[in-house]
């Protein structure tokens, strides 16, 4: 759940990114350069931040499943 929504705020920030890209002479006129990597930028905080807690909960899992499976080697093999 928490990887879909990341994903779609994801897919936001990117077509922020491309809109801005494909429109490079305008922002380039206007000297809009720094307001749209703000922009950006902001748009990157939430999602980084769903994806950091899940990938924490991710590696804290399998750090714990693979300790128990060489505990268990290390047992049968005491």
């Amino acid at each position: 759940m928490c990887a879909v929504q990341a994903s779609k705020l994801f897919d936001s920030a990117n077509q922020t990114a491309a809109e801005a890209v494909s429109s490079i002479r305008t922002v380039a006129a206007f000297s809009l350069q720094v307001q749209v990597s703000q922009l950006y930028e902001q748009q990157l905080v939430g999602p980084t931040k769903m994806i950091e807690r899940s990938s924490q909960t991710s590696g804290l899992g399998f750090g714990a499943s693979q300790f128990i499976i060489y505990a268990v080697y290390a047992v049968g093999f005491w």
